[in-house]
Parts: C-alpha cells; sequence; structure tokens
C-alpha cells in the first residue's frame, strides 16, 4: 500500500542524495563508505487503505513507519538484531493521503545495549 521509490528522494528531501536502499529505507554512500552509518531517511505517499479516516493516514500506520525504519537504521548502526523496546509518537499533524512525505531518522546516542533514535516525518 505504501509508494516508495527513489525519485522522491530530489522533491521530498530537496537534495540530491546518493547511496542506497536496504527495506526501503535509504543511506547515504559517503556514511557507508565511512562505516559510519548514523542517518537514514525514507519517503513514502499514504494510500486509501492506510485511511483511518478520510484521506488521512492511520496513526498506526505512520508508527509503523517509524518504527520499522528506526530499527532498520539501528540495525545497520549496531551490526546487531535489535527489537524496539519503547516507542514515543508525538503527532503535530495528520498525514495526508496522496502527499509524498520524508522520514529522517539519526541515531541520538548509544548507552550500552540501548539504541535512541530520533526521527521526524516531512
Amino acid at each position: 500500500y505504501m509508494q516508495l521509490h527513489k525519485s522522491f528522494l530530489d522533491y521530498g528531501m530537496r537534495e540530491r542524495l546518493s547511496g542506497f536502499y536496504f527495506y526501503s529505507t535509504f543511506f547515504r554512500q559517503a556514511e557507508m563508505e565511512a562505516n559510519k552509518i548514523t542517518n537514514a531517511y525514507c519517503i513514502f505517499s499514504p494510500k486509501e487503505p492506510l485511511c483511518g479516516h478520510p484521506n488521512i493516514q492511520h496513526g498506526g500506520a505512520t508508527a509503523t513507519i517509524i518504527d520499522q525504519n528506526a530499527g532498520v537504521l539501528a540495525m545497520i548502526y549496531s551490526y546487531e538484531l535489535v527489537a524496539t523496546s519503547e516507542l514515543n509518537v508525538r503527532y503535530l499533524k495528520p498525514v495526508k493521503k496522496g502527499q509524498t512525505y520524508a522520514w529522517h531518522g539519526e541515531v541520538a546516542r548509544r548507552d550500552g545495549r540501548k539504541i535512541y533514535i530520533k526521527s521526524n516525518i516531512v
């Protein structure tokens, strides 16, 4: 139900990025080459089946996008399998059907085995 494609990068991120996709999560090539991945991106456009209210994506679908992409970032950052122990989402405005959005996640810190990812959707 998600429309994911590299051609949305220039529109969604407002910059040219070179890199690669892994399970629809995008990583910058420069970070890959330096073996220091701390940022990830995902471009998406909600479709009707994900809407809880007319033309507005269900909050659970939005949380799933955040959780999935943050998990992939944490795995690639740590070189380990990971699981979400806590997910806090603050919804500031609706994610509307048919519009293109960009999720950006960044490793904020690591505390022992815990990895904290800060993210937003624009």
